[in-house]
């Protein structure tokens, strides 16, 4: 069998066809034979005229009977026993079966009469299993009520739908009689009431044994399925999030609730207690879940028609949902055959698409289309047992064979990733062996051609220092620090690989420590901000020799400060050096962001930093592996928050070092100019302002460096939130951002920045060290506009810079013409009708003629200044036009246009010119003006924070979601939008309810340069 199974995992359409039909005439096999087991014998009395004989049948005392035949049915009558429905009004019918329904009414009832007769003599007692009466039920045994469901009455308003199964005991009387009355009642859909499934009834021990199977099979099947639920929850946790296995969780769930629900013991519902329109609902939700389930696990196979075929399953899975919860029962439980259908047509097209298409993972195929097979499977005969009311012991095959299948399939996959990540692991290995190989070699490659750069920049320094100017002596000054830099980053890489492989030598020898603290200290001040970060050397001038390989410590030495440079953004770098008996013990302090003990343990290993956005993360592990070669420990002590403590210990010389001179020299005369300080280029005022951050001082100095030619104005940060306050703090052109920096990385700054500034208000480009397509697409996916990669190339830098400039610089142009348009614009129609308002009050109110004429006469110099829109105005001058304009609209419109003001203004805030009138102009003429009432106009403004809220509210028609879409897109709207966004970085928001009202807001933030 599993070798089959195997084979089928690269099977043909034939063979997999050939398989199916084997498969389901195999499950069909199966439930046949369960049929034929658990049938009643034909030898079994039978239900005639309302009268079932048991005294002469043996079979009783081992066996259950199915009461099925022909009863006794009073319609429209509730009778007990006691009081004898009408004789003449009674028929008899057949059980299991639905009543006819012929005067077509809405609420059917009637009682239902079955005599058994049994020996009087054997005082046994029976018991009597109702799986299902539509839709309520109450049942009478010799004239008493033994058990209920629902509530039956002649009366509809006092019916209440139930219809869960229950079983009652059952005594004969002195006669040996058991009469037995079922009054049932169905409102839902009366045509399909009564008993529609076989009654069981035996002795009460062989119905309690069958019932505890049947339980039993059903108990076992839930807890399996709710197991391997969780199990594929599990899964999706520990799996990379995959939500396949969460669709298949959700399937698993669904299908045993469709069953729970359904099956003759209703475990479920009676377990909760649910009246039949919860039932029926959860059934049906169940139902839909499945369908939406096989969707998403199986879309991938439907790539061709993926989208269309997936929202009409989102769309049809919508309106299910809606239908099942809100519809009434009586509609509701006439959909359900529908949902049915809908669930066997799902599950059909999920096992053609695994038969026709190539899934990703042929080998998982197999097992889930023998899954969906035996799931199909045992609906189809599910639904063939209701439809003709067989009560069979449940039949639990098909639904193991279902969960079995996912579980092989899990098995395997478990299987298959085990193997996988074993066979990566040794991969993994191998890597790791030719990365240090390859680091190695580009070492030994990078040393030779490092060292001539090295030589030639400090020969070319001295030989030509009274012939080059300033500037160019002061970058290759830059040169040599960062060669220096680099010279001692290959030395680590040479000295990871040698400890992969083997110890590196040392060659120890007496040597003063003062020597060499000075000249790596002398290494970094170029390097630094001294403003804020200062290198302090409290190496006493008395210390002893120490006996160590001092190019090792000098080596070990750098990495040390290095890091403590790295995690300082302000404060002091000690460097501290005490004597401890036969022991020199040398302390690095820095005031930095401080570690857990975590972070500790991981930064002595090798590649790994406290911050991963810096370097490589050698420094820590070799200096620690060096110091372990000299004999020694080095001892880490921090607390976040609280900076760092690096110590180790070094053996006392007793020898005078052979030559007291300072082996590891520098040129004094380099560092004889100021450090580089964090600065401004300062150019004129027509050029861009551009802000860029780095922590890396050299990398600032290289930018600089590379656009200084260019008419361009720079301003350098190296901190976070300095930069977010630049940015707010006046108008920039450009923002260059490093990606990869310890407070913030670039891609936070960005989406900071984006918060407030758009793509085309404000560019940004982005410099990174890996131009892998994740880093790229992250870095636009968070606003960048453009990236460039590191070590950045001269002339692509200048080209992306300026690309960016020009691009912003047109966008800019092409506002300042929209607004010159929009300044130009003025309706025919409002001139007129102001000259006719003019005319009008002329020969009845020649005062206000003259305002009207003054206001006019101001509204039209300001509408054809067209110089305004070229600088912000103060907001109290902007306000004057509105107010000019809503006088002219008042004259002309009377009472019918009432304006509330409420305004604080505050001289200290600018506005771009045209701002808010065009937003009032809209209100009148498209809002309030449209109702014949007309309406109200409220406009107000006040400071909120460090910003002022301006709102234009109007009671007019208001706008549907289109309309309003249509104005966003307008010239007007849309010009006044970018022209915010352009100097405040946030733009106009608009809400608006049609019979409501539209409320069009923005904020104005102070400007410097105002």
């Amino acid at each position: 069998m599993l070798h089959m199974l195997k084979t089928l995992e690269q099977c043909n359409r034939k063979k997999c066809a050939i398989f199916a039909m084997g498969l389901v005439l195999l499950l069909s096999l199966m439930r046949l034979g369960w049929m034929m087991y658990f049938q009643d014998a034909d030898h079994q009395p039978q239900v005639r005229q309302g009268v079932l004989d048991l005294r002469d049948w043996d079979g009783i005392q081992e066996e259950t009977i199915h009461l099925d035949g022909e009863w006794t049915f009073f319609p429209n009558q509730l009778i007990t026993g006691n009081n004898q429905g009408n004789e003449a009004d009674h028929q008899l019918m057949q059980v299991p079966s639905s009543w006819s329904n012929d005067d077509r009414s809405l609420y059917r009832y009637g009682t239902y009469q079955l005599s058994i007769l049994v020996d009087p003599d054997a005082n046994d007692t029976f018991r009597l299993v109702i799986p299902s009466v539509r839709n309520a039920s109450e049942l009478y045994v010799n004239g008493q009520l033994i058990e209920s469901s629902g509530q039956v009455t002649k009366n509809v308003a006092n019916f209440e739908a139930k219809n869960l199964p229950y079983t009652a005991p059952l005594m004969a009387n002195d006669a040996g009689v058991i009469e037995i009355m079922v009054q049932a009642a169905n409102q839902m859909n009366p045509s399909e009431g009564g008993m529609v499934r076989s009654l069981t009834f035996g002795k009460d021990s062989v119905v309690r044994g069958e019932q505890h199977l049947s339980y039993s099979f059903q108990l076992v099947l839930m807890v399996a399925f709710v197991i391997h639920a969780l199990y594929a929850l599990g899964l999706f946790f520990v799996s990379g999030r995959k939500w396949t296995y969460i669709y298949t969780s959700f399937l698993i769930l669904c299908a045993i609730t469709t069953h729970s629900l359904g099956s003759d013991e209703k475990l479920l519902a009676s377990w909760l207690q649910l009246d039949l329109e919860w039932n029926v609902k959860l059934s049906n939700l169940a139902s839909t879940g499945i369908i939406f389930s096989l969707w998403m696990i199986l879309k991938d196979f439907f790539i061709k028609y993926m989208r269309i075929v997936h929202l009409f399953v989102i769309a049809m899975t919508l309106v299910s949902v809606a239908l099942i919860l809100f519809l009434p029962m009586q509609p509701l439980e006439q959909l359900q055959q529908i949902f049915s259908t809908f669930l066997i047509v799902a599950l059909l097209l999920a096992i053609v698409s695994l038969f026709l298409n190539k899934p990703r993972s042929e080998k998982d195929t197999i097992w889930i289309f023998i899954a969906l097979l035996a799931l199909f499977h045992s609906y189809i005969w599910w639904g063939i047992w209701i439809e003709q009311g067989i009560d069979i012991m449940f039949y639990p095959f098909d639904l193991l064979i279902t969960i079995g299948s996912f579980t092989v399939m899990w098995f395997r996959q478990y299987f298959d990733m085990y193997l996988q990540s074993k066979e990566q692991a040794t991969r993994l290995q191998q890597v790791a062996e030719e990365k240090d190989e390859f680091l190695a070699k580009t070492s030994h490659e990078l040393r030779n051609p490092l060292h001539s750069m090295l030589n030639l920049t400090q020969t070319t320094l001295e030989r030509n220092q009274m012939v080059i100017d300033q500037r160019s002596m002061r970058e290759l000054e830059t040169v040599y620090t960062v060669g220096r830099r680099l010279s001692l980053l290959v030395d680590d890489l040479l000295d990871m690989a040698r400890l992969k492989i083997t110890e590196p030598t040392i060659d120890c020898r007496a040597f003063y420590f003062q020597s060499i603290i000075t000249g790596v200290i002398d290494l970094f001040q170029f390097t630094i901000d001294q403003e804020k970060v200062q290198l302090k050397n409290e190496v006493p001038d008395d210390l002893p020799p120490i006996y160590a390989d001092e190019n090792r410590m000098i080596q070990i030495l750098y990495n040390l400060i290095h890091n403590a440079v790295k995690v300082t953004e302000e404060g002091d770098i000690v460097i501290r050096a005490t004597k401890d008996r036969d022991k020199v013990i040398c302390t690095v302090i820095d005031p930095g962001y401080g570690m857990d003990a975590e972070t500790i343990e991981r930064v002595l290993k090798p590649y790994e930093q406290e911050d991963p956005s810096e370097g490589v993360g050698l420094g820590m592990s070799i200096s620690k592996q060096l110091i372990e070669l000299h004999g020694e420990k080095m001892n880490v002590k921090s607390k976040l928050h609280r900076g760092t403590e690096v110590s180790f210990s070094l053996s006392i010389s007793h020898e005078a070092p052979e030559n007291e001179e300072f082996s590891f020299t520098l040129d004094q005369r380099f560092f004889a100019n100021d450090a580089f300080q964090i600065k401004q280029v300062h150019e004129s005022i027509e050029k861009a302002n551009i802000l860029m951050i780095d922590d890396d001082v050299l990398n600032l100095q290289v930018i600089e460096s590379v656009l200084s030619d260019e008419e361009y104005e720079i301003t350098f940060v190296q901190r976070g939130d300095d930069f977010l306050d630049q940015v707010h703090a006046r108008r920039w052109d450009l923002l260059i951002l490093d990606v990869m920096m310890p407070q913030f990385s670039g891609y936070d700054l960005t989406q900071r920045v984006r918060e407030r500034f758009d793509k085309t208000a404000l560019p940004i480009l982005l410099l990174t060290a890996r131009n892998h397509p994740k880093d790229i697409a992250t870095g636009f996916q968070v606003g960048a506009n453009d990236y460039v990669t590191k070590p950045v190339d001269a002339k692509e830098l200048r080209a992306r810079v300026s690309n960016l400039i020009n691009t912003k610089q047109l966008t800019e142009q092409q506002l300042e013409m929209e607004t010159k348009w929009l300044q130009a614009q003025i309706q025919p129609h409002f001139i007129f009708n102001t000259l006719n308002s003019i005319n009008a009050l002329s020969t009845m109110d020649t005062r206000q003629m003259r305002e009207l004429v003054e206001t006019f006469s101001e509204f039209l110099r300001t509408k054809f200044d067209f110089h305004a829109y070229q600088q912000l105005i103060p907001i109290a001058e902007e306000l004057a036009i509105v107010e000019s304009f809503l006088y002219i609209e008042n004259i002309r419109f009377g009472a019918k246009l009432n304006v509330q003001w409420s305004v604080e203004i505050d001289e200290s805030f600018f506005i771009p010119s045209l701002t808010i009138q065009p937003i009032v102009e809209n209100a009148v003429k498209h809002g309030v003006m449209k109702q014949s009432d007309g309406g109200t106009i409220e406009i107000k403004a006040f400071q909120k924070h460090d910003y002022l809220r301006v709102i234009i509210k109007d009671d007019g028609v208001g706008m549907d979601d289109e309309t309003i879409q249509s104005s966003i897109k307008g010239v007007g709207f849309d010009n006044t939008h970018k022209r915010l966004v352009k100097y405040f970085g946030t733009g106009l928001q608009m809400k608006s309810r049609v019979g409501v009202g539209t409320i069009v807001a923005f904020n104005l933030y102070k400007r410097p340069e105002c």
